[in-house]
């Protein structure tokens, strides 16, 4: 495995903008999500709120 490091720390270097740019689009999905999820829950359980929520 040592042999084959130099390899990886390229390949690392080549893949490291695009791997941080989909890991920030996942991790702003899953905030998202999340945010989404806390909202409809706390209007959900009135059932007006999630009603509202899904009109707009």
């Amino acid at each position: 495995m040592e042999e084959q490091s130099p390899e990886t720390r390229r390949r690392l270097r080549l893949n490291s903008p695009p791997i941080a740019f989909v890991g920030g689009i996942l991790l702003l999905a899953v905030l998202l999500t999340a945010i989404i999820l806390v909202i409809w829950a706390v209007g959900g359980f009135g059932g007006e709120g999630a009603e509202g929520l899904g009109r707009v």
